[in-house]
């Protein structure tokens, strides 16, 4: 496993307007302001429940790479692994009553907690009209860590899945995998 930073190929702007772009595709993102920032983990509050036991032994595997490499956890990175070249964006939160909440990201977040990180770096989302969160918020300290197969409904509590983000989706989609590091350089000017 081998983690590259995007600022190696590509401007902050750059690869900020990238992530706008590509979060603003959710209809709920379309009139927010997103923006990549420092956070310390202690303000982090999560939204599920539980977190799953393979995703956090591939999580620790990723943080050892980033660390190896001497990178800011997370910037926004270009992961090779397998033969194929992932972008990997940083965890996505929402800026709710002055509170963030994260979306997509958990299972690094509760490990850096865990490896005592302090600050990492994040996706915000913030003012617009974000509807109610899908569900009650947890804790760190509440999170159990499980080795079943859980969907979306049983990761998180009293769900209104009506309010559900599908950002999760989005970000795993195989359009963030490509064959080489010229074929993320073409994604990143084409979208530009």
């Amino acid at each position: 496993m081998e983690t590259i930073s995007l600022n190696k190929y590509f401007s902050q702007k750059t690869i900020k307007d990238n992530i706008s772009s590509t979060l603003k595709e959710i209809e709920i993102y379309k009139k927010c302001k997103i923006n990549v920032e420092s956070v310390s983990t202690a303000d982090i509050i999560p939204l599920s429940k539980y977190v799953k036991n393979y995703r956090l032994v591939f999580t620790e595997k990723f943080m050892t790479s980033i660390l190896k490499y001497n990178l800011t956890p997370f910037d926004p990175i270009i992961l090779f692994n397998d033969g194929l070249y992932r972008l990997i964006f940083p965890p996505i939160l929402e800026k709710q009553k002055e509170a963030l909440f994260i979306i997509d990201g958990t299972h690094r977040v509760f490990m850096a907690l865990k490896n005592n990180i302090k600050y990492i770096n994040l996706v915000t989302i913030q003012g617009c009209n974000l509807p109610d969160l899908p569900c009650k918020p947890s804790t760190w300290f509440n999170i159990k860590m499980t080795s079943k197969r859980l969907n979306s409904e049983q990761m998180i509590e009293s769900s209104n899945m009506s309010n559900f983000r599908p950002v999760s989706s989005l970000m795993n989609s195989d359009r963030f995998s490509f064959k080489s590091i010229d074929e993320i350089k073409r994604y990143f000017f084409d979208r530009s």
